[in-house]
């Protein structure tokens, strides 16, 4: 799933990055998530993989967030690694 969650975090753009780590903090802060990007992006990662209504397919929405907020911290890492060494 790494190769699927990086590539698809690697065609969003920078600013929805970064909402989405404040979605994040507001996920790990309220205990709970409503619609926001992250879900939102989640949730369309999750039917182009698993077709509509995914469910618990795969560990759920809670899990794929996870995964793809984690590959969205590297990708910001990343870019800011880029920027400092050159």
């Amino acid at each position: 799933m790494t190769t699927v969650t990086r590539e698809f975090v690697a065609s969003l753009a920078f600013d929805d990055l970064l909402q989405m780590v404040k979605d994040q903090e507001m996920f790990e802060k309220q205990g709970s998530i409503g619609e926001c990007m992250l879900r939102g992006k989640t949730e369309e990662l999750m039917t182009k993989i698993f077709g509509e209504n995914p469910g618990y397919v795969g560990g759920g929405v809670t899990t794929w967030m996870m995964l793809i907020v984690g590959e969205v911290y590297r990708r910001i890492a990343y870019e800011h690694i880029q920027k400092i060494s050159t």
